[in-house]
């Protein structure tokens, strides 16, 4: 009997149509499961998981640019994807192929027919497959949400990064950041080979974080982010980072760029490397959907997908050092985010005009905002010509408060 390989678009359809969010009490049990019936293999010590959030998926992305400057093969897994679902999977920073995530997903089902995946799990799961038959030097998982349950969390790893603690997905993770922080940390392990290298964490956590040392054997080390300079002199603020190993300009923007590049860093050296010889990749991250940008109607269209208040806060800090006359915002906001803080602190960066959309996935409704902005519209595209259509020369427009937002309005002026 013949047997016909599903299209790519079967398969992202079947994807999308798995739960979210797996539709049982949080366990690792299903993924590990999968893991021992694919029976792939794979060294611990080359794996490296991160968490935090704010920052994690740049962080994947500079160390992968890093290790990928030494001549070695690296996989990272990312979430979420902008526009294309193959994104998430990536060899030396490039997406996978759609026939290579066609046969992954073949090779997974075949191999796991009874197992009932949620779509997260089941892209891990993938990728780990396209991860090992690729035969990486390193591999690099981005956690999706908090830690200690997420399928990420089902491999082991003998290095585990902390990016910066915030409050985001409380409806999930907890109210309180020791919740939010005892989660995340759950992603560490206990054994002297065991690093775990981390941003400074809140105050809050301290007892917790504390205890976490005293009852593990790991190596505990705290990254204090670099010191930097801007250079203000060419139409984009350039930040330039002062090392132990040198001084080197940053592709990405802001104190955010700058603290995740620090972590970058660190984790590169611990894992063995003379960062000195290398620190010219960091000239080469591209991470899509962070203050990058799209050239539409003769117009710069910025996009940054800050989604918290602690992401609006950083992105304030950039926005300080443009010389714009008006900032044109096209805001839409997740339903379980703290639309309130964001959209004030959004208010209090001189002259900008809130235009409100709803963003394509979980998004909040314009009903919903309960905020004032100079004008809405329920569709995104008609709030970007909208800002394209009264901003003059000297404004900026930016697309920004969710990813899926970004997404988007960059698949869509493409």
């Amino acid at each position: 009997m013949w047997y016909c390989m599903p299209s790519y678009k079967e398969v992202v359809k079947n994807l999308e149509e798995r739960v979210i969010m797996p539709d049982r009490p949080p366990s690792l049990l299903p993924v590990k499961e999968g893991l021992n019936s694919l029976n792939l293999g794979y060294d611990p010590k080359k794996v490296i998981v991160v968490a935090g959030t704010n920052g994690k998926g740049t962080v994947s992305a500079t160390l992968s640019v890093l290790l990928e400057a030494t001549g070695a093969k690296v996989g990272l897994y990312t979430s979420p994807h902008l526009i294309d679902t193959t994104e998430r999977i990536r060899i030396n920073s490039k997406p996978i192929s759609q026939e290579k995530f066609v046969t992954a997903f073949d090779f997974v089902k075949k191999k796991i027919p009874h197992e009932r995946l949620s779509h997260f799990e089941m892209l891990t799961l993938m990728a780990h497959t396209v991860f090992t038959s690729e035969k990486c030097d390193w591999i690099i998982y981005e956690v999706g949400l908090g830690g200690i349950w997420d399928a990420t969390n089902a491999f082991d790893h003998d290095t585990s990064v902390i990016c910066r603690l915030g409050f985001d997905h409380q409806d999930i993770l907890g109210q309180s950041m020791w919740e939010i922080a005892k989660n995340k940390l759950g992603i560490t392990r206990d054994g002297r080979e065991h690093k775990v290298i981390h941003l400074p964490l809140p105050i809050e956590v301290d007892k917790l974080f504390i205890n976490y040392k005293k009852q593990m054997q790991s190596q505990f080390i705290e990254v204090n982010p670099f010191r930097f300079e801007i250079d203000k002199t060419k139409d984009e603020p350039v930040y330039r980072l002062q090392t132990p190993w040198g001084v080197t300009p940053l592709r990405l923007m802001g104190q955010r760029a700058v603290e995740n590049s620090s972590l970058a860093l660190r984790v590169f050296s611990e894992l063995g490397f003379d960062p000195r010889e290398f620190l010219s990749a960091l000239k080469k991250v591209n991470w899509p959907g962070r203050m990058d940008f799209e050239v539409y109607e003769n117009k710069k269209i910025y996009f940054s997908g800050d989604h918290n208040p602690q992401g609006v806060e950083s992105l304030k800090e950039i926005l300080s050092h443009f010389g714009y006359r008006n900032l044109w915002a096209v805001i839409g906001i997740g339903k379980a985010k703290d639309a309130k803080q964001m959209l004030e602190t959004f208010s209090s960066i001189p002259r900008t005009k809130i235009l409100l959309t709803e963003t394509p996935f979980r998004g909040m409704n314009l009903s919903d905002y309960k905020f004032d902005a100079i004008y809405s519209n329920s569709d995104p595209k008609t709030v970007l010509d909208y800002a394209v259509a009264k901003s003059e020369k000297e404004d900026m427009i930016l697309v920004t408060g969710s990813l899926y937002l970004v997404g988007e309005l960059k698949r869509l002026i493409k």
